[in-house]
């Protein structure tokens, strides 16, 4: 690797696999590919990307189900100097750039696309050697400079909207390196639950990778105790959906969790299947930047320790100063890798980037033993005449009506009773709908104060919600109002 390449995460990953050609790189249920075998798909597919004209002005979309063409591909894509990003409806409805080269396995929608390349058969190294193309990384030449865009990514976070960021071969190299304190060399085997080509995969991926360790591509417990994965990533609900509500025959060391505020009750459940279940504290514009460390004292009770990482985190009161111990305010994150912004969206990028910060949207809690409790979002604090209300805690209170599975809680956006509360809930199919909405509401009248019982309460299919699953308030409101003017009244029906 030159000088100049250091930051390409391309040919540091070739140089780790030189340096451990036997160790494996990812156990599927069908074949164990070691990091030889994955260097050498790396090198073979650079050739063929090159070989359809992939350069350093290039931009790679791609859209595949399978691990190793995810990996090979994105790592093909850095050595050549070019940009990569994931095929998404948002990406192409936002029109920000135009991809120059679709890239897909056959299973892939955009796969019937005419201006598709397929990657096949042919792609694999032992047909590209023997088509006599050469795989010499003299001849890739990476990027031109190392703050050239290289992985193009979306996230909705702050305003429930698809946003756009454009790392950085740096930002992505730094980001890599850094994850890298959270796994063993040779020793951690992981299983990863995310999507194969969504951003969190990626970036752990890549991370475990550079180590070196090992990648699990299965969600089955049982294979994951064959093949001695002693870490786990993913959402609690991907988590949930993989365990199949049964707890781990045997405990398995570690499990990473993130997206948002996390349920006491949800920690010690997983408890049951972790030894230590680790709350990581994150985002696509700063990456990893806190972790709360869960585990089971002696007397079977959860204990947690905040454990602070290389980005700087803070709780802001609303005067801009730092708040107290237990004082809730705004989180805001900094560190050397921070995205520079959005793209093409400046009213988003000045909401949430201001002074070399960036704004998650989240609401927070310093404990006094140096906890970060995420109480919510900041959107989910509604103003009802001066008074903040945490629309969660509402929610969290209907759901715990019988055979309510979901609900959300938003502003009435009627002009003229912009000071009540209506909410949509989603019952059991099978359940009676309007003894189900009646006892939401009088479960919130025992419980809350006045000011937090919805007005209204009105049964629904589906809650809006935004590319990340989180409650879409706005939709909400959207939906109230249209169905007002259907039904030209002033109060709102059913939607």
């Amino acid at each position: 690797m030159s000088d100049n390449q250091i930051y390409n995460v391309g040919f540091r990953f070739l140089e780790v696999a030189d340096n451990c050609p036997e160790h494996p790189a990812i156990i599927a249920e069908d074949m164990t590919v070691t990091y030889a075998n994955l260097a050498a798909s790396v090198r073979a597919f650079a050739v063929k990307l090159r070989e359809n004209g992939v350069g350093r002005n290039s931009i790679v979309v791609l859209e595949t189900t399978d691990m190793l063409a995810s990996l090979g591909i994105f790592l093909a894509t850095a050595v050549l100097g070019g940009r990569f990003a994931i095929a998404s409806t948002s990406l192409s409805r936002a029109g920000i750039f135009e991809a120059t080269h679709l890239v897909a396995t056959r299973e892939a929608k955009i796969a019937e696309r005419a201006q598709a390349t397929i990657v096949d058969s042919s792609w694999s190294p032992r047909y590209v050697l023997a088509e006599g193309l050469s795989c010499d990384l003299d001849e890739f030449e990476g990027y031109e400079d190392k703050s050239d865009a290289f992985f193009i990514t979306s996230t909705s976070g702050t305003t429930g909207a698809p946003k756009f960021l454009a790392l950085s071969y740096e930002q992505v190299c730094r980001r890599v390196h850094a994850a890298r304190a959270d796994y063993e060399p040779f020793k951690t085997v992981a299983a990863p639950l995310f999507n194969c080509t969504a951003r969190p995969f990626l970036s752990r991926a890549l991370s475990i990778l550079l180590t070196p360790c090992t990648l699990i591509d299965s969600n089955k417990p049982s294979f994951w105790l064959e093949n001695g994965v002693n870490l786990v990533n993913g959402s609690p609900e991907q988590v949930k959906d993989s365990l199949s509500g049964k707890k781990l025959k045997q405990k398995i060391a570690t499990l990473h969790i993130g997206g948002g505020k996390i349920e006491a009750e949800v920690i010690a459940e997983l408890l049951e299947s972790f030894d230590q279940v680790i709350d990581v504290y994150g985002a696509s514009e700063t990456n990893r930047s806190f972790m709360n460390i869960n585990r089971l004292n002696e007397d079977g009770i959860v204990t947690t320790q905040g454990k602070s990482l290389d980005s700087q985190v803070q709780v802001i009161a609303d005067d801009g100063r730092e708040c107290d111990i237990d004082e809730p305010g705004t989180v805001r994150v900094r560190n050397d890798y921070l995205a520079d912004g959005y793209l093409n969206n400046p009213h988003a990028q000045a909401k949430a980037f201001r002074d070399g910060w960036f704004y998650p949207g989240d609401r927070a809690r310093w404990e006094a033993n140096g906890n970060l409790r995420i109480e919510g979002r900041v959107d989910d604090v509604i103003n009802m005449g001066g008074t903040k209300i945490d629309a969660a805690r509402i929610e969290i209170m209907l759901r715990m009506a019988p055979d309510v599975v979901d609900a959300v809680c938003f502003k009435n956006p009627k002009g003229d009773v912009r000071t009540e509360l209506l909410a949509f809930v989603v019952v059991e199919p099978l359940a009676q709908i309007d003894i189900c909405v009646e006892n939401a509401r009088l479960l919130c009248l025992r419980n809350l104060p006045t000011i937090f019982v919805p007005r209204h309460v009105f049964p629904i299919n589906e809650i809006p919600r935004d590319s990340e699953g989180k409650p879409d308030r706005a939709a909400c409101a959207a939906l109230i109002l249209k169905r007002s003017a259907a039904n030209g009244v002033d109060q709102p029906g059913t939607p």
